[in-house]
């Protein structure tokens, strides 16, 4: 999951970055109004808060959850187990 995670975060950088740059065109142009501007500038600043957090974080977790013996499980002996 960390994986795709991380190649969507490439196209949430690219994204933004075509976003921005159709929007300084328009603005220059002079045919854009305030509700336009700031839809996309909500539009990349979630683009790059997932991309430069959200994906940081959770590939940070995967490593962590690695090396602490996440996939290993103990069964108690028959002794110890709740007879019904």
């Amino acid at each position: 999951m960390g994986e795709i995670f991380r190649r969507f975060s490439y196209w949430g950088y690219f994204m933004a970055l075509v976003i921005t740059v159709y929007e300084i065109s328009r603005y220059k142009a002079m045919q854009i109004d305030k509700i336009a501007i700031l839809s996309a500038l909500g539009s990349v600043g979630t683009l790059l808060l997932f991309s430069a957090v959200y994906t940081r974080k959770s590939s940070n977790t995967k490593e962590w959850r690695r090396g602490d013996n996440a996939g290993e499980f103990r069964i108690a002996p028959q002794s110890k187990r709740n007879r019904f």
